[in-house]
């Protein structure tokens, strides 16, 4: 388990690695996720990766939420598209619908 935080009892015979954020903006925290993911697969060997966030490096994306560049494209106005989540978010989903 690769997880920012974790409450509750820990799951036997799983391990858990904790990321500890420095990055203030979610964007950026995404970004470190995914940096840690890519360090821990360097490192073990994993079954299959299943994330609730859209990272690269995954196998599974557990989604519960629309798709953040549709509703930009149908809500918003263009110039969020200059910003860095939105960019952000856009790169980590292009690993996914390809």
């Amino acid at each position: 388990m690769i997880t920012s935080d974790h409450e509750g009892e820990l799951i036997q015979g799983v391990d858990r690695h904790v990321v500890p954020f420095t990055a203030k903006a979610n964007h950026k925290k995404m970004q470190q996720l995914a940096l840690a993911l890519e360090n821990c697969k360097k490192q073990k060997y994993f079954d299959s990766v299943i994330s609730f966030n859209k990272i690269p490096g995954i196998d599974f994306y557990f989604a519960g939420n629309v798709c953040l560049s549709e509703k930009i494209k149908k809500e918003k106005s263009a110039w969020i598209k200059l910003l860095p989540r939105y960019n952000s978010t856009i790169y980590c989903g292009h690993f996914f619908w390809r």
